[in-house]
């Protein structure tokens, strides 16, 4: 049972020991953090109250998004796309960080589909699927996805699977994991113009001893190693994918998957009882060049969502301004939109791009252990 004394600022808690990510020290059990908002809590111990400080997360929270926007600000190379890029980090967390998965406090599946730059021919173009789920029986999180890419004359798809396991740190909770996959890639030879080849009059020739004329395929392995941390106002994450970098063979032709890092920061403030904002952060890098994005979102009495998106980090590296909106129709149901417009100097040429996620969340979890009672937290968007 837990009930408070105002909005925000203290909760009273009868502890039950099977919650998600506890952690026991002279008969005091510590609830993961995101059930909570601030770090002053009065906890049950032998049949009394007695008041336990943490670390002012609040303070720290703030200092790390500032030092983070100021950091993006300074002098940096930076590219426009990414592989199999997207929008919606913040609302789906767990695509490019592994040891997200549980952190909903239910099964969650997410349908997402991108269609980057609908202006060019051969844009990017992606369908994502994947569910994660919390084993809380074994303070684990594991989860699945797949994907079907699209990038000119290339095709991606992948499946792969996670785990990773909770531990209670600092008034929050600390998540470690690691996720594996197999990748096919593919060549549509077909597709391809080369300058010296033939192709009038029924010829198909690319006059090139490397390129092929069919469609072929290759497959590679994929892994990531990922760290993620939530408290009651805040959560970050941090994950490396394919370290050290690696080929796949397609044909005669060699494809370097190169090695990525991502990190992802969101903070949460009450602006009301009913309006909440988090601003976000969200930095790619293939430990040679960078992207970052900056998101502003709002939630609205609980089941309406709008926000702004800002990628690139100065003048030569503006890409995109997007606008998010969204609506969460039942507990179980919440279906967002994005669109993205360009803001750099060849705005006119890959102008719009357009994302749609479906998300569905499953409270029942069948064989996952005693799940802890679910509390509304209006602090994340889950």
């Amino acid at each position: 049972m837990i009930s408070k004394t105002s909005n925000f600022d203290i909760k009273f808690v009868q502890i039950n020991p099977l919650k998600w990510g506890f952690g026991r020290l002279n008969s005091i059990f510590i609830p993961a953090a995101f059930y909570f908002n601030f770090p002053l809590y009065l906890v049950q111990i032998n049949g009394g109250y007695t008041s336990m400080k943490f670390l002012n997360c609040r303070k720290l929270a703030i200092l790390l998004f500032v030092t983070t926007c100021f950091c993006m600000l300074l002098p940096s190379r930076s590219f426009a796309q990414q592989w199999n890029q997207s929008s919606f980090t913040p609302l789906n967390p767990y695509r490019e960080h592994a040891a997200y998965a549980g952190f909903d406090q239910s099964i969650a599946v997410h349908l997402h589909l991108r269609n980057q730059w609908v202006s060019l021919p051969g844009s990017p173009r992606f369908l994502y699927g994947g569910f994660h789920l919390p084993l809380y029986l074994y303070n684990m999180g594991v989860g699945f996805d797949l994907q079907s890419a699209s990038d000119g004359v290339l095709q991606f798809r992948t499946l792969k699977a996670s785990a990773s396991r909770v531990f209670n740190v600092a008034g929050g909770s600390l998540a470690l994991g690691g996720r594996v996959g197999l990748l096919q890639l593919g060549i549509d030879g077909t597709a391809i113009r080369t300058p010296g080849g033939n192709y009038e009059n029924g010829n198909f020739d690319h006059n090139d001893p490397i390129l092929g004329e069919g469609k072929y395929t290759g497959n590679g392995f994929l892994w990531e190693a990922s760290l993620f941390y939530r408290n009651a106002s805040f959560q970050t994450g941090l994950s490396v994918m394919d370290v050290p970098r690696h080929p796949v063979e397609v044909d005669l032709t060699r494809f370097g998957l190169n090695s990525h890092a991502m990190a992802f920061f969101q903070y949460s403030l009450p602006l009301t009882q009913n309006v909440h904002f988090q601003p976000s952060v969200v930095v790619r890098t293939d430990l040679n060049k960078f992207q970052t994005e900056i998101h502003a979102l709002a939630r609205i009495n609980g089941n309406i969502f709008g926000g702004v998106m800002l990628r690139g980090n100065s003048s030569s590296s503006w890409d995109a301004l997007g606008f998010c909106a969204g609506h969460r129709i039942n507990r179980r149901y919440t279906v967002f939109y994005q669109y993205d417009a360009g803001i750099s100097s060849l705005r006119r040429s890959h102008e719009g791009s357009h994302e749609l996620m479906l998300r569905i969340n499953f409270y029942n979890l069948p064989a996952t252990g005693k799940p802890p009672k679910i509390i509304y937290n209006p602090r994340f968007l889950e």
